[in-house]
């Protein structure tokens, strides 16, 4: 039996998947450990989980929330051009789990954070890149 976060990052890579992003193949859209480990592809979607914390719910449950840090990247284009792809992506998922649950595990809606657009971080490694925080909250039995 999978763990809920196993669950909830395979789900969150299953629902980009169904998106069929033009450009993007589906093992271009990958879940790692750390995100410095990136796939080494022209373009894709880099999903990571972050933080996990607690909150008491009810008497006998919490609400643990996995905050999943997806980011969209594509090697850099030089003249600065036709950025539109990246925050396309961007756009198309995170309206994909904005106020839905991502799986039967998390019985409560996800929530989307502010997006970070073209880093200086990431420009310097060579991509132009954005990226969202994902809330995934899950009420847990304390045990």
């Amino acid at each position: 039996m999978a763990s809920d976060v196993s669950a909830i990052l395979s789900a969150a890579k299953t629902t980009i998947e169904g998106l069929s992003l033009t450009g993007l193949l589906n093992d271009e859209i990958v879940i790692q450990q750390q995100e410095y480990n990136r796939p080494q592809t022209d373009m894709g979607v880099l999903i990571v989980l972050k933080k996990r914390s607690y909150q008491k719910a009810t008497n006998a449950r919490d609400d643990v929330t996995y905050e999943i840090k997806v980011s969209v990247f594509k090697k850099k284009n030089e003249a600065l051009t036709n950025n539109d792809d990246v925050m396309l992506m961007l756009q198309t998922i995170s309206r994909a789990f904005h106020e839905k649950r991502i799986t039967t595990a998390t019985n409560i809606p996800s929530k989307v954070g502010p997006a970070t657009i073209f880093p200086a971080s990431e420009f310097k490694l060579g991509y132009d890149a954005a990226y969202f925080m994902l809330q995934a909250i899950n009420r847990e039995a304390r045990t």
